[in-house]
């Protein structure tokens, strides 16, 4: 990681680009104006605001068309959202170097050295004319235990598209585990694979495993895109293998990258609807002020109490012959006194009804 020096003059030509081509020393070994550091320390904040970058992505309205537009705008991504567009992304690293150290470590993906690689926004998600990846995603999935949920995209090769290859990353926000617990620590286990309609007997496990992963709430299938045809479906399947409770749920969130299309039948939102703005009145919504504002209160204060009684009297005796006659083939029709009788009972019961609504 390159960073620049506070004591750097960026004014002057050439300060921040050392001219001997070796490793930036930093400016008070020289007068470059970067210098190179490594470790946690340096890593945390640069992958906090690579995440904070993802999450204005979204906020603006970058996706799915990589243009900036309010009315796309994704309010609340969610955060297992924001972690698998991360590692999706997340380049191989071939080696490991400490830089202090001679020695070069040898790393392959998900070891404990580089874990899922380098983080890299330009292959995470789509920007016009900018990335070189496109990016179908899904956000708060709910799945419940023995559960199965399917989607797939469309392999689309196009000239503008470099991908090598597509990327599918599933994580969720498993329930806090017990102490101690040093295996199988997952509450509830979800477990992804991938297919392919070219020769859907072959499965594709997460994680460069070659069955399901049981210890990782983050699993991840990358096919190289020199095996896909294009036009090529490919099918995205999560299952809910186990839970702490079979009464539990558990959202997840799916990122998918490549040189992909999605699929019409597939739901293009990745996240829930924008939120809806619902204006609300900070005057009193009691008394004489919620009838005078509604305009269908207004019409009804200018009829008389009588005039209300009489209509609803009628509507009511109107629909109650409607009903006599429906059902007339089947049972006996009510005899006159006992109609009367329900009548005169229906209108002492809605007279009340007006008196206590202030009619």
């Amino acid at each position: 990681m390159w960073v620049l020096s506070a004591g750097s003059q960026n004014h002057i030509n050439g300060e921040c680009d050392p001219v001997d081509g070796k490793m930036p020393r930093g400016s008070e070994k020289g007068k470059d104006g970067v210098y190179s550091s490594a470790g946690t320390s340096m890593s945390t904040p640069a992958v906090s605001g690579a995440l904070a970058l993802i999450r204005q992505y979204f906020r603006e309205g970058f996706y799915p068309t990589g243009e900036k537009n309010p009315r796309d705008a994704i309010l609340k991504p969610s955060g297992a959202l924001l972690k698998a567009i991360l590692l999706n992304g997340g380049q191989r690293l071939f080696a490991v170097d400490n830089g202090i150290f001679s020695e070069t470590y040898p790393s392959v993906p998900y070891d404990n050295r580089q874990g899922f690689g380098r983080v890299s926004l330009i292959d995470t998600l789509y920007l016009k004319g900018k990335s070189n990846v496109n990016a179908v995603l899904f956000d708060r999935v709910k799945i419940q235990e023995n559960e199965k949920k399917s989607f797939s995209v469309t392999v689309h090769k196009t000239a503008w598209c470099k991908a090598p290859t597509v990327s599918v990353t599933l994580t969720w926000m498993d329930k806090p585990g017990f102490t101690y617990c040093r295996q199988s620590c997952l509450m509830n286990d979800l477990d992804l694979h991938v297919t392919k309609d070219s020769n859907p007997d072959l499965i594709f496990y997460p994680n460069g495993r070659d069955s399901r992963d049981n210890k990782n709430t983050v699993e991840r299938v990358q096919i190289p895109l020199i095996d896909l045809k294009n036009e090529e479906i490919i099918n995205i399947f999560v299952t809910a293998t186990n839970f702490e409770s079979s009464d539990d749920s558990q959202k997840f969130a799916i990122a998918t990258t490549g040189c992909i299309k999605e699929r019409k039948e597939v739901p293009r939102s990745p996240t829930e609807a924008p939120v809806k703005r619902i204006r609300t009145s900070t005057s009193s919504s009691t008394g004489s002020n919620v009838k005078n504002r509604n305009p269908r209160n207004k019409n009804r204060s200018s009829e008389s109490s009588s005039q209300k009684i009489n209509s609803m009297f009628q509507r009511r005796k109107s629909r109650k012959s409607k009903s006599t006659i429906n059902i007339s083939h089947e049972s006996q029709a009510p005899s006159t006194d006992n109609k009367i009788k329900m009548n005169k009972s229906q209108y002492r019961e809605e007279y009340t009804q007006l008196r206590v609504n202030g009619y």
